[in-house]
Parts: C-alpha cells; structure tokens; sequence
C-alpha cells in the first residue's frame, strides 16, 4: 500500500475494506528554522486507518519507520496498526481533511 499519493485525483485513497477516519482541521505550523511542533506523538489505532488529504501548506508525518512530508494536493494513509506521528511544518495556515 502506497503511504503517500500526489495527487490524488482519479486514485483510490485505500483498498475495499478500508476503515478510515477523516476530519477537517487547521494547524499553526511553526516558525523557519525551529523544531516542528508535534501535532500528534506517535500513537497505534487498532480499529481505524487514518487519512489526510493537505489542502494548504505542508505536514510531516513519521508512518511506522517512514518519515514524510505531505504537500498541497497529497494524500497520505496510515493503515492500521502502524504507529504514526504527525509534525506542523512551514509557518503558514495548514489545513487537512
């Protein structure tokens, strides 16, 4: 399973079966040259796949040992139970669903 799809139009999120978890929400991001500030620790969901989809800006992401970062227009899924982590990134508005 790919982690990260850009972009994502005409492209599957996850495969049948998938029980994803989405929500819409805006992060600060931090300022150039300082440690990104941690959104969410590392953390496992048992039950659910999560997905996000960035719509403005940039977020980091650590996916079991995989680390990224997401830009506009990528989508990236982290299917359970790999721990994930998620890091604000520019200083700018960042807005993922």
């Amino acid at each position: 399973m790919n982690i990260i799809s850009s972009p994502l139009a005409g492209q599957l999120l996850a495969n049948a079966g998938a029980n994803l978890v989405m929500a819409e929400w805006t992060a600060e991001g931090c300022t150039a040259g300082a440690e990104p500030m941690k959104i969410a620790p590392l953390h496992i969901h048992h039950e659910d796949d999560e997905a996000w989809y960035i719509l403005k800006g940039t977020l980091g992401f650590q996916i079991g040992e995989q680390v990224i970062e997401a830009k506009v227009g990528d989508a990236v899924i982290a299917p359970r139970p790999i721990p994930t982590g998620i890091r604000g990134r520019r200083k700018q508005d960042i807005s993922s669903s």
